[in-house]
């Protein structure tokens, strides 16, 4: 049955028959009223657990649009006609609604000098305040469960902590949803940090609340995919060469089922069914997937499982590949890998530092030339071998100018004393007959050394520093 009535204060009604006529609520309330309880029933019919603002927003949605003072929401007539039946068709089979929330967002700022706040909620008086920032709240929400098609979505606005981009600003909560799809909508609003009132006392206070406590509560209501219901998936996170079996939990009865996988992963058995077998391909190494396409009667879904590795770890060290010497550096593997077990080691030139075991290494060039440096990882397929050559050089003391008339400037970088707990280091000269021209100390990160009074020639600079020795050459000319 339709119930026509124009909402609109004042309008005539007529009743028909012998009934006299009424005009604007005296009429409108009782029939609207009606309607809200046949909407309230349904819902308790369908434990819906229906909320004030569900019941609003679906009187509003259902109603006939009055189109003679233009289309939608008017002042002359409201939402329009309300409409029974296509408010109990919202609600019965084989629609569905779901409640959901959703907090916080990405976030754009615009600063504004000058707001005006017309409510009374939020903990914050109305008047003018300064200084305010002004966030934009956006965000893509996924349902639960895909519908068959476009469903009708709203806020539940009581619920709801977030507000409208107005200034002057009533404060009530408010959202703007955008882009519905079968799978999810886009919802906009915004949030407030305000720093300064009238009076220029310090308020410095979010409203209505910090970005990450702003919270949308919607409302969806349409068919269901119950294909979308399906899963999750379940099986191991490292898959090797021995058979290795996925499950897909929760398939709807007579909905059918498509599995695929990665290149590395070789099929061994189960398409079409809930148990999927596969293994790892011979020399994969990389991380890995199993998806599980269900079909229905509305469409298909995709649920999908990451494997963390297929195969033996493959592992690559990144870091310096031109350390100088006793200079330490860190050496890396990705922290993310998921292995079970790692260890350092290097050739002769080189040392480990500390521990050996973990994702990363701190190594020391102990002379110069071509050093490796390796880390073996282990996890339940086998032992990869991760090696990384570098290029040594003993400069780590810099001398400049070099051939050197005047004076020779030695240097070290500040970062690198640091780094290597160098306090104080000490610097000789010998000259080609061995015997030590020139000896000095010092803890500073730039040394400059007058060689006017040497004679011309090579000579051989001396660092020590912790009780290590670096030489380098030194060529004199005048």
């Amino acid at each position: 049955m339709f119930l026509h009535l124009e909402l609109a204060y004042g309008q005539l009604i007529g009743g028909g028959g012998n009934t006299g006529g009424y005009t604007g609520t005296s009429m409108s309330a009782p029939v609207v009223s009606g309607v809200a309880g046949l909407i309230i029933s349904q819902g308790l019919d369908r434990n819906f657990n229906l909320t004030n603002d569900d019941v609003r927003h679906i009187l509003e949605l259902t109603a006939d649009d009055i189109t003679v003072y233009g289309i939608g929401f008017d002042e002359e007539t409201g939402y329009g006609k309300v409409n029974a039946h296509s408010a109990l068709a919202l609600l019965d089979e084989p629609n569905e609604l779901y409640h959901g929330i959703s907090y916080g967002g990405s976030t754009t700022k615009t600063n504004l000098s000058q707001w005006i706040f017309i409510g009374n909620r939020w903990g914050l008086s109305p008047g003018t305040y300064f200084d305010v920032d002004r966030y934009e709240v956006t965000k893509h929400i996924e349902f639960d469960v895909p519908f068959c098609s476009v469903p009708e979505v709203w806020i539940r606005d009581r619920e709801c902590i977030s507000m409208s981009f107005a200034n002057p600003n009533d404060g009530f909560p408010w959202a703007e949803i955008t882009n519905v799809t079968t799978t999810g909508f886009d919802v906009r609003y915004s949030a407030y940090y305000v720093r300064t009132n009238i009076l220029g006392q310090t308020i410095n206070k979010w409203v209505p609340s910090s970005i990450s406590s702003t919270k949308i509560a919607y409302t969806a209501i349409g068919e269901p995919n119950i294909a979308g219901t399906a899963g999750p998936i379940t099986g191991p996170s490292i898959v090797c060469t021995s058979n290795t079996t996925f499950t897909l939990h929760n398939r709807p009865p007579v909905y059918s089922v498509n599995w695929t996988k990665s290149t590395n992963l070789r099929y061994v058995s189960g398409q079409g069914s809930d148990n999927y077998i596969v293994k790892a391909a011979p020399l994969a190494a990389g991380p890995g997937w199993v998806e599980a396409t269900i079909s229905g009667d509305c469409g298909a879904v995709t649920v999908r499982k990451d494997i963390d590795w297929v195969g033996v770890p493959d592992p690559t060290i990144d870091g310096n590949e031109y350390p100088e010497c006793f200079m330490r550096e860190w050496y890396f593997l990705e922290p993310e890998d998921k292995w079970d077990t790692y260890y350092w080691h290097t050739d002769y030139k080189l040392r480990i530092i500390g521990s050996r075991y973990g994702y990363k290494a701190l190594v020391e060039p102990l002379e110069g030339g071509t050093g490796q440096i390796f880390c073996d990882v282990t996890n339940t397929c086998g032992t990869g071998y991760g090696r990384l050559v570098v290029y040594i050089s003993c400069r780590g003391f810099k001398m400049s100018p070099n051939p050197a008339d005047d004076y020779v400037e030695i240097s070290i970088d500040q970062s690198k004393m640091a780094e290597n707990n160098i306090d104080e280091y000490e610097v000789r000269i010998y000259n080609s007959m061995n015997i030590m021209v020139s000896q000095l100390k010092t803890s500073k990160p730039t040394l400059r050394i007058n060689t006017r009074q040497f004679i011309t020639g090579v000579y051989y600079v001396h660092f020590i520093f912790n009780g290590k020795l670096q030489v380098e050459q030194l060529v004199i000319g005048h």
